[in-house]
């Protein structure tokens, strides 16, 4: 695994896993059992225009000392995934400057396979309150350029200025108007292409966006993402 680009905000990693092991990936992801993201209910982080993404089971990396261990999944599965969180574990102190320090600061992360087909997306948000931080692994073996699905991160300006309070106004499902304000401040961020076998671990607090996807028809963005779950405080 190969850092190839990093800063405040992100950190990306290239030929995160070996090829046979990728191939067990690309296989646990064909394999999973999807459901749509609104199932039960509407997910607002979903914006009405994002269309349907569709998730698999959430997989944690240990066991959580204040969930019942009969209503989850615990790593390993003896899936394909396995080999993903594995590497995440093996390769914790590397994202330390992103997320924090590993039983210090968070002491689990989560894993759930997505799939985002053609026009589906993810509209801007931050991540809730209680990670550190979120990462994505990129699954799919190939990708064209003209595909989009690109991971987008707006400018670092962005974090202070949308202050815990701002994030409640920008939260809203039906009205975008204060992000879309302070988003055009600036303008300016970067982008990710969900490039095969690569890890973007993303810092907490940064507001982040998922294109919409071109792909053909029978074709998705397919992804393993999940949060860095920060240490609870003993009182």
């Amino acid at each position: 695994m190969e850092i190839t680009y990093s800063n405040k905000q992100y950190a990306v990693f290239d030929n995160v896993l070996p090829d046979r092991e990728f191939g067990f990936v690309w296989e646990f992801v064909q394999s999973e059992g999807y459901k749509s993201v609104h199932q039960l209910k509407w997910q607002k982080v979903f914006r009405l225009c994002d269309g349907n993404p569709f998730e698999g089971t959430t997989v944690f990396s240990t066991q959580p000392p204040d969930i019942d261990p009969a209503r989850i999944k615990v790593f390993p599965t003896n899936t394909g995934m396995d080999f993903l969180v594995a590497v995440i574990q093996q390769n914790a102190v590397r994202f330390t400057e992103w997320v924090g320090e590993y039983k210090k600061d968070w002491e689990a992360f989560t894993a759930k396979a997505y799939l985002y087909p053609r026009g589906s997306a993810l509209s801007w948000h931050y991540d809730q309150a209680g990670r550190t931080g979120s990462y994505t692994f990129y699954a799919n073996p190939q990708w064209n350029v003209q595909w989009g699905g690109e991971l987008l991160i707006a400018a670092e300006s962005m974090v202070p200025i949308l202050s815990e309070a701002d994030k409640q106004k920008s939260a809203s499902a039906l009205d975008n108007s204060f992000e879309n304000e302070k988003l055009l401040e600036l303008g300016l961020g970067h982008y990710v292409f969900p490039k095969r076998n690569r890890l973007v671990i993303v810092a907490g607090g940064n507001l982040h966006r998922i294109n919409p996807g071109r792909a053909g028809d029978d074709q998705a963005r397919c992804s393993i993402s999940g949060f860095f779950l920060q240490k609870a405080v003993k009182s």
